[in-house]
């Protein structure tokens, strides 16, 4: 779990939310950190972009992926060293260093498992 105080965590989780129940693909892909691992249609890949993953937005962000967002609280999630995830995987985000010396960080997606 999460701690009260990372309230960036839980607007982003808010963010992500409002994104994909609107379906804005634009917005989901600006929120992601790429290269972005996926299990997109079964198979393991790498989007290495944002017009990729706005091609294969209905193979990455499925049903069951949206419903897993959707259902999500804030005070449900999961945390580990490797992020934060979203239902039972589906979807990983965490910081991701903006910079070498990684002095500046960004909450991006940085996982998805349809």
């Amino acid at each position: 779990m999460l701690s009260s105080a990372s309230t960036g965590h839980e607007a982003f989780l808010r963010a992500l939310k409002r994104a994909v129940a609107g379906a804005d693909a634009r917005a989901v892909a600006a929120m992601a950190s790429y290269p972005l691992g996926t299990g997109a249609a079964g198979h393991r890949a790498t989007i290495r972009t944002q017009e990729e993953f706005l091609a294969r937005y209905e193979q990455i962000i499925t049903p069951d992926v949206a419903s897993a967002i959707e259902k999500q609280s804030y005070a449900g999630l999961f945390a580990n060293a490797d992020g934060v995830m979203i239902g039972d995987g589906e979807v990983w985000f965490g910081g991701v260093c903006g910079d070498a010396a990684c002095t500046q960080q960004s909450i991006r997606i940085i996982a998805v498992n349809p």
